[in-house]
């Protein structure tokens, strides 16, 4: 799909925009980007271009993307109310906050959330690495 594949190139210029339009116009794409996938399938999406975003140090881009993509009309792209919704919102309070102990918690109690979907799964690691400093989990230890 063409238009899926541009996304994925333009995410990362989105994700590295400044606060001011920048948010509005990485929504509207992924809406756009997102028409005929599942309700999951779009909340993953959601969830990718927000942990993006931390990734590249714009937690308040991605603080304004999860805003956006709960309250989006005609229908949300993130249930922010729901398990993902609540993950994404919690993960931005930990990370604003810079909580270790919060981080910790929330990567391990919304394991099933993030772990499933490995670019999903490499992008909490690499915000636990970058706003905690704590290193991601190596396979055979016990997760923290």
């Amino acid at each position: 799909h063409d238009a899926a594949g541009e996304l994925a190139l333009a995410m990362p210029h989105y994700a590295r925009a400044g606060e001011g339009a920048a948010p509005s116009v990485f929504v509207e794409a992924l809406a756009r980007n997102s028409m005929g996938m599942t309700a999951d399938e779009k909340e993953l999406l959601v969830l990718r271009a927000v942990f993006l975003c931390l990734n590249v140090g714009r937690i308040g881009v991605a603080e304004a993307i999860h805003a956006r993509c709960c309250s989006y009309s005609p229908e949300p792209l993130l249930e922010g109310g729901g398990v993902r919704g609540n993950f994404c919102r919690l993960m931005l309070a930990a990370c604003r906050r810079r909580a270790p102990p919060l981080f910790l918690m929330l990567r391990s109690e919304y394991l099933k959330v993030h772990s499933t979907e490995p670019t999903l799964k490499e992008a909490v690691e690499r915000v636990g690495e970058s706003y905690f400093g704590v290193a991601a989990p190596r396979p055979g230890k016990r997760r923290s």
